[in-house]
């Protein structure tokens, strides 16, 4: 018996997460339409694991031609659907067809997943900057998840780290692990002391007066974020700045990795490890 479904996109991280489940249970893999809506019409599943981006606003499977119409989401009942994000064009359709919707993106895998995207980040100073990370001075700008571990990371690489936040919370939690601390308006003043700037940050934070200020200079700009950015891109380059825009860092540089601790995530929710 197939015990369940994995739609599978350009995304390596889906490769992985595939040979780590199949290792465990039985899953079958599929790629297109007609794939699909076999494996859904044979009822033969008990759950289907969609990509990370899961569903677009039309009903795309992210990356495929699949699209969940009306006599594919009846077969649906009662099955568990996972995915990364869940849209909103998803979330009433679990209601409406009485399926469960399951994120596989726990906070546990976003932990050791920032991890990794880290590693990218240092991978990128290293590879592209003529500075070492020892004794420079970095802004980090976020203090979410990604940014906390972030700056522990680069602090016991000895570097001088300061958290740039809006929240006086952030900065408060911040300052208790002795990072230093400024918000924007400060940060904005002080811009060209940093040799790099690190953006977590998914809004507009770096603003082109600000990138105005670092015209000619040696600062480089890393944006982890994601869309839509922490700047304007575009206008970056025509201030000649170096920057390095690095959305999805796990799966270009550890697919395998990122793709097990996937498994592992779903797994522990199959077997009831929640």
């Amino acid at each position: 018996m197939t015990h369940g479904l994995i739609v599978l996109n350009q995304d390596r991280r889906l490769e992985y997460l595939y040979t780590f489940l199949n290792s465990k249970l039985p899953i079958l893999p599929v790629k297109t339409l007609e794939e699909f809506k076999r494996g859904v019409y044979s009822n033969n599943f008990k759950f289907i694991i969609l990509p990370i981006r899961g569903v677009n606003d039309t009903g795309y499977i992210d990356g495929t031609d699949i699209q969940l119409t009306d006599d594919i989401l009846i077969k649906l009942s009662k099955k568990d659907i996972y995915t990364g994000l869940i849209s909103t064009f998803l979330k009433p359709l679990a209601e409406k067809y009485h399926f469960r919707l399951v994120s596989y993106l726990t906070d546990d895998f976003a932990i050791k997943n920032n991890y990794i995207t880290v590693e990218g980040i240092i991978e990128t100073i290293v590879n592209q900057s003529d500075k070492a990370i020892y004794g420079s001075n970095v802004a980090i700008l976020g203090y979410g998840k990604l940014g906390a571990i972030c700056a522990k990371v680069l602090n016991t690489m000895k570097a001088n780290v300061t958290i740039v936040a809006r929240s006086d919370k952030d900065r408060l939690h911040a300052s208790i692990y002795d990072f230093a601390v400024s918000d924007y308006l400060e940060f904005a003043n002080k811009i060209t002391q940093y040799d790099f700037i690190i953006n977590t940050v998914p809004s507009m934070v770096l603003t082109n007066n600000m990138l105005e200020q670092l015209n000619g200079t040696e600062t480089m700009i890393i944006d982890v974020s994601s869309p839509p950015y922490g700047l304007d891109h575009q206008f970056a380059k025509t201030k000649e700045i170096k920057v390095f825009l690095l959305p999805g860092i796990p799966g270009k540089i550890a697919p395998k990795t990122s793709g097990f601790l996937l498994g592992e995530s779903i797994y522990q929710h199959i077997i009831g490890g929640e």
